[in-house]
């Protein structure tokens, strides 16, 4: 796959900091292009409202890949928000 301008999305906790840390030298080193880096919260105060954000920005993205490094439930909640917009 040749991935050259991404999104990358991080849980907002210290696995998903570091990871995002780390996917963001590696990137530097293979000339990856960060377009915009997004921390999913884990316990937003209003859910709805911040994964129906993270989802727009996401659709909003001219990059060719997202990446996603984090907790799976900050992962699902975004992917839920975005099927409850388009369905």
């Amino acid at each position: 796959m040749e991935w050259s301008y991404v999104v990358l999305v991080h849980s907002d906790d210290d696995y998903g900091i570091q990871g995002a840390a780390e996917i963001e030298s590696y990137g530097k080193q293979r000339g990856l292009c960060i377009s915009e880096k997004i921390s999913a919260q884990l316990n937003p105060s209003d859910s709805r409202s911040h994964y129906e954000n993270i989802s727009a920005t996401l659709l909003s993205a001219s990059a060719t890949g997202i990446i996603y490094f984090g907790q799976v439930s900050a992962c699902m909640c975004c992917l839920r928000s975005k099927i409850c917009i388009f369905v």
